[in-house]
């Protein structure tokens, strides 16, 4: 895995007043002015998360860089993620994958366009994006979404990894 369930993070807390995240913020050259550092899952409310987030959080916006030798090797990448009750990831500043987001890029005021509930973690397919990879540093970026300050949850658990081709010797042409 190039991102493991419980890595640490560089994150910040949307402030609704503000403008939003510093620009560049999911992009490997930006040194992330303003973010602290936590383990993931980020949230509160639910007993689950390692870094809390304050109660009525809206976003939170997360990155985490991850050394790639050579993307001409990999043949897929996905992404893992158990969330509530959306986000918006984001693979060296491009977007790839998103559920109940906005449909720009979030701001410090964005919240989630639909519920969902953390329970079960989902896959998501960014093999066609490998193509954004590059040898050395990577970003992985992801905006954590809340339906509303009222919500009595947040969770964000992400991870990132390969599934290895398997060659099956059982098969005839």
């Amino acid at each position: 895995k190039y991102i493991q369930r419980e890595a640490v993070w560089k994150y910040l807390v949307a402030d609704p007043a503000g403008a939003g995240p510093p620009p560049g913020w999911s992009l490997p050259e930006s040194s992330a002015p303003g973010f602290l550092e936590g383990r993931a899952g980020f949230g509160y409310g639910d007993e689950d998360d390692y870094t809390e987030v304050p109660p009525g959080t809206n976003a939170v916006f997360i990155r985490r860089e991850f050394e790639v030798a050579n993307p001409d090797d990999l043949d897929s990448l996905i992404l893992q993620i158990d969330y509530d009750d959306g986000f918006v990831a984001y693979l060296n500043g491009t977007r790839v994958a998103a559920v109940n987001g906005p449909s720009g890029n979030p701001v410090f005021s964005s919240f989630a366009t639909g519920s969902h509930e953390a329970g079960r973690p989902e896959r998501f397919n960014l093999t066609p994006h490998l193509g954004r990879l590059r040898p050395g540093a990577n970003v992985l970026g992801i905006v954590g979404l809340n339906i509303s300050a009222g919500s009595s949850d947040m969770t964000l658990h992400p991870e990132l990894g390969v599934i290895p081709l398997i060659l099956h010797t059982s098969f005839s042409l």
